[in-house]
């Protein structure tokens, strides 16, 4: 819909007045003049796997388990780590046709996810690379998880028995920050 001046109501981006403010803007950034890009960039193959042996160095077991664990399941899962925190045990199961070499699991939130069939179940395979191994990871944390806690979570990532997955988000994110800020780790 265009832009109506007198109501105020409509596409604002199809205003006359605004589309050369905004072309303005669009040609600065391009110049990079301005304030620094916000824009993040993924992370090479061998970054990935630095920041894994970073995380798998961490003295403290639950959360060398939990953010290695949690950080190979994303990957895997190609998400976000918003995604992965929201992670149900409930959503989580053997693949009876392949129970000594894949699980099957659902993960319900995400951006796009608004109906059932957004969500649908997915095979999870183990890895050759320790570094890319979801099985490893998931295994690992979940063992842990239930010697300590018991069975009765909601949440897979139930780091220090948390029962919200943005404090799972923000305990993982945080941990991540201080790998990629360590003077140890290069970034390529």
């Amino acid at each position: 819909m265009q832009w109506n001046e007198l109501a105020s109501v409509g596409n604002p981006t199809k205003s006359t007045a605004v589309n050369p403010i905004i072309k303005r803007v669009k040609k600065k950034e391009v110049r990079r003049e301005g304030v620094p890009s916000q824009a993040r960039k993924h992370f090479e193959l061998e970054e990935f796997k630095a920041v894994i042996r970073a995380l798998e160095e961490i003295d403290q077991d639950e959360l060398r388990l939990f953010t290695s664990g949690i950080f190979r399941y994303q990957f895997s899962m190609v998400g976000r780590i918003d995604c992965s925190a929201h992670f149900q045990v409930a959503n989580f199961w053997k693949n009876p046709q392949h129970p000594e070499f894949s699980i099957l699991n659902r993960l319900c939130w995400s951006k796009n996810v608004h109906e059932e069939r957004n969500a649908p179940t997915q095979i999870l395979i183990g890895a050759t690379d320790s570094n890319f191994c979801v099985l490893l990871g998931l295994a690992s944390w979940l063992e842990f998880s239930i010697a300590k806690y018991g069975k009765s979570q909601e949440w897979f990532w139930n780091y220090q028995n948390l029962d919200d997955p943005d404090s799972i988000k923000n305990r993982a994110d945080t941990q991540l920050k201080k790998v990629l800020n360590s003077p140890a780790f290069t970034r390529v």
